[in-house]
């Protein structure tokens, strides 16, 4: 800490005090050095000017009160470090009781996951047109004939439909060309000749948007559903008549 008294003039001089506070950690003797003290006065001349005055040189010891007073009993030395255990059991169920709630939160978010998700039918239980339908129906809700994306939409068609081709008259329809399949359906019997044309024709119109860069005047997943239903394979049932009647055979016990 340190301050200063307000100035006073006594004899035509002006005197004005100083004072210090000082900390001292080590005992023994200690000099402190003069200290500058600068002020402005007039000169002769009636000049204020600055001036520079130092303060005495000050020394003195410093002494322990432990030596002064070797009775005292409200002084005692410092203690030394004492060696504490760290509190590993404590720590340890902390931690498990952490792991537990990170392990709880987890499963209750996984449970909340599941039934928020909603379970959808897994594929390989659709038939080939409900695989297409499902697909088709999902490309018609992203509308991407609206946002321009015209071969974006052309080539997932392509894809859908050459899937379903494949998967419903098992052969490579996603690895052939267009060529290729209308050759294939030439001989192929489960085809009528007006869904053998359908199909070429239906190949041909996609392709030329996919590749050939051609303007859509129409969009032919309509086309497609159209084919898909249409080649749908009908369910027959038996006629009750086709069953055999089976009459019961009564079998006489065997004579002993």
């Amino acid at each position: 800490e340190n301050g200063k008294e307000n100035p006073k003039k006594i004899n035509k001089q002006i005197t004005q005090e100083f004072w210090l506070k000082l900390r001292i950690d080590k005992i023994g003797p200690i000099t402190l050095p003069p200290i500058p003290v600068w002020f402005d006065a007039p000169d002769s001349n009636k000049q204020i000017v600055r001036g520079k005055i130092m303060s005495p040189e000050v020394s003195f010891e410093v002494q322990s009160l432990l030596q002064l007073e070797e009775n005292a009993s409200d002084i005692k030395d410092i203690k030394p470090i004492a060696n504490i255990k760290a509190p590993w059991t404590h720590y340890i169920w902390k931690a498990m009781a952490i792991l537990c709630l990170l392990a709880l939160g987890y499963w209750l978010w996984k449970k909340w996951q599941n039934n928020s998700t909603p379970k959808s039918e897994p594929d390989f239980a659709l038939t080939a047109e409900e695989k297409a339908m499902k697909e088709l129906n999902k490309l018609k809700i992203r509308d991407w004939m609206k946002l321009g994306r015209i071969r974006d939409h052309f080539f997932e068609l392509s894809e859908i439909f050459r899937r379903y081709l494949e998967n419903r008259y098992d052969f490579p329809a996603q690895e052939w060309t267009t060529e290729e399949i209308t050759t294939y359906f030439k001989n192929f019997s489960d085809l009528s000749e007006s869904q053998k044309l359908q199909t070429r024709t239906l190949l041909i119109e996609i392709d030329k948007v996919k590749f050939a860069k051609a303007q859509a005047h129409n969009d032919p997943i309509d086309s497609v559903i159209h084919f898909i239903k249409e080649a749908s394979p009908v369910l027959v049932l038996p006629d009750q008549d086709t069953f055999a009647q089976v009459t019961p055979v009564t079998k006489s016990p065997e004579k002993p």
